[in-house]
């Protein structure tokens, strides 16, 4: 076998393996127009159940957002406004009912739609994160089962195949002529 023609080949196989690791990163990577948060509430079921994952809009803006009861209004997802902070660990995702602008700025009222009584507060636009698109999604355990061995099964095959392409290309360059093969 050409021994050029293996080194090619596993040059060819390094690259792929790098280029599916960057796709299958690219591909469970949140992007800054949606990401995907988990509900641990059942309050507004049965719209979203409780332990579901939900998408949402993170470029919508304050005025696109809908607000009406169920199920005309737009489910969002927000900063808990009872905290003097944005908590990325405490968010809430409620239907806006109403919507005001007062001091230069949107306020949403909320409500579960499992809850009798809308919330307490009122939601400053500042702590809108964005607006659900997409309700229930079923994560698929094995697909993302198989994104996680495919991801190691990719370093594991760049490794191995960057280790034989070195150890290849080391032994090729000791490899010399025997003076005893010059004699003539």
């Amino acid at each position: 076998m050409d021994k050029k023609k293996v080194l090619l080949g596993m040059l060819v196989i390094c690259v792929a393996s790098v280029i599916a690791s960057v796709i299958v990163y690219i591909q469970i990577t949140p992007s800054e127009e949606y990401q995907i948060f988990y509900t641990r509430s059942g309050s507004n079921a049965p719209t979203i159940m409780k332990n579901r994952f939900v998408g949402i809009d993170k470029t919508v803006t304050p005025s696109e957002i809908i607000a009406a009861p169920a199920p005309d209004g737009d489910i969002i997802v927000f900063y808990n406004p009872r905290l003097e902070y944005k908590d990325p660990d405490n968010v809430v995702i409620h239907r806006a009912i109403g919507r005001t602008f007062s001091e230069g700025k949107w306020y949403f009222q909320t409500k579960g739609d499992a809850l009798f009584v809308p919330d307490s507060w009122a939601v400053p636009e500042d702590y809108l994160i964005g607006k659900v698109v997409n309700f229930n999604i079923q994560p698929n355990p094995l697909i993302w089962g198989f994104l996680f061995w495919v991801t190691i099964a990719v370093a594991i095959a760049t490794g191995v195949t960057s280790l034989v392409l070195f150890l290849l290309i080391k032994r090729e360059k000791k490899v010399s002529p025997k003076r005893a093969d010059y004699v003539v």
